[in-house]
């Protein structure tokens, strides 16, 4: 019997459905037992407890890297944190996501568990993105530290990652995000009747430069240009340029798209994702995006470029219409295709989704990794 701790000290994106899904599927097991430590910040408290054969447990923690320094009973917390994890007596730790704590938290375990437990960190992106932040670069530096091994979710991060530790790595493409909202559920952010018959490009996630938003802006304002039944949908909070937020709003005053700058919950995500045609992913570098596997399971086709991950998880172009990045010209393109294919291409899509072209699913990466913790 197995006994696994997972870790994720996060309380908002994609970080708590991606930790609920694999505790839900390390609970599932019958040669395993599962222990959750998370942040009382966390959100969402009732759908983690309604997991069963899962012992979760909730820590008074700081969600921030600043918050660290001066978070006054944070040694009593951790003390708090170690002393039941040596009842639990894992054979692993398991960390999901990048977090200010995790060096910590496993520099004290170590301490308090010993040899027999191997320490995991599932990296998400092994190298700073275009306009990283400092502190998230020290993160990432950090997080290479403390690990015994590493699970990363493409084989271009598994090169990237190979360069930088000598550390066991295993790669696992990122597992299908299976939606957990009512399927009826439909939330309002624009007058629907207006977009009747039109095309709907949806552009959703945290805001940030790698993204090439501005590509797929360029594109589409040479589309609707052309077409008046194309709609442009860009989700998300963070910041824009000026110049590029100028261009959203003169294509918001043509009503031909709008702007929801904002954090999105996972039912407004499904709502937006079932709302639009396609999904477009103008990134100009990714290891690998939640995106894809958040996209699939609704059965929207994708238009995504021809970098790094995206490529492995789209099965190069089989799961999606592939366009070089940095490049709005081909990116036009693709979405005019879509315009003057989209029923062709989306039964290409469907076809292509019941053949061999599955990504994994997190009862596959729970299976991997007691397999590769049994390996270490």
């Amino acid at each position: 019997m197995k006994r696994i701790l997972v870790c994720y000290f996060g309380h908002s994106g994609s970080g708590p459905l991606i930790s609920y899904q694999l505790v839900r599927s390390f609970s599932l097991r019958n040669d395993t037992k599962t222990m959750v430590a998370l942040s009382s910040k966390l959100s969402k408290h009732s759908e983690w407890l309604s997991l069963e054969n899962v012992d979760i447990r909730f820590f008074d923690l700081p969600n921030k890297f600043t918050e660290i320094l001066s978070f006054s009973h944070l040694s009593a917390e951790l003390g708090r944190l170690a002393a039941q994890v040596v009842n639990f007596s894992p054979n692993a730790v398991v960390f999901t996501m990048i977090h200010p704590l995790n060096y910590i938290v496993a520099k004290k375990l170590k301490q308090s568990c010993g040899k027999n437990t191997k320490f995991i960190s599932i990296i998400h992106d092994p190298k700073p993105h275009l306009g990283e932040r400092v502190w998230v670069r020290v993160l990432q530096r950090l997080e290479l530290r403390f690990p015994d091994a590493f699970i990363t979710l493409s084989e271009s991060s598994k090169e990237i990652l190979k360069k930088q530790t000598s550390k066991p790595i295993m790669a696992l493409m990122h597992p299908l995000l299976a939606s957990e909202v009512n399927e009826s559920a439909e939330i309002s952010f624009f007058d629907t009747r207006s977009v009747m018959n039109k095309f709907i490009f949806l552009f959703y996630g945290r805001l940030e430069p790698y993204k090439g938003l501005e590509f797929l802006i360029e594109a589409f304002k040479r589309l609707q240009f052309e077409r008046d039944d194309v709609y442009l949908v860009v989700a998300g909070k963070g910041k824009i340029s000026r110049r590029l937020r100028a261009e959203i709003r003169e294509l918001e005053d043509r009503k031909t798209a709008v702007f929801i700058n904002r954090y999105l919950s996972d039912k407004e995500v499904h709502s937006l994702i079932r709302l639009s045609d396609v999904v477009v992913i103008p990134y100009t570098e990714a290891t690998q995006s939640g995106i894809i596997p958040q996209v699939l399971p609704l059965r929207k086709p994708i238009i995504t470029t021809c970098v790094d991950g995206l490529v492995e998880q789209s099965f190069f172009g089989q799961l999606a219409m592939l366009v070089p990045p940095k490049n709005s010209f081909f990116l036009y393109l693709a979405m005019k295709r879509f315009c003057e294919n989209n029923e062709t291409i989306k039964a290409h899509f469907a076809r292509a989704l019941e053949k061999e072209y599955k990504l994994p699913t997190f009862d596959d990466l729970a299976e991997n990794i007691i397999n590769f913790v049994e390996s270490l």
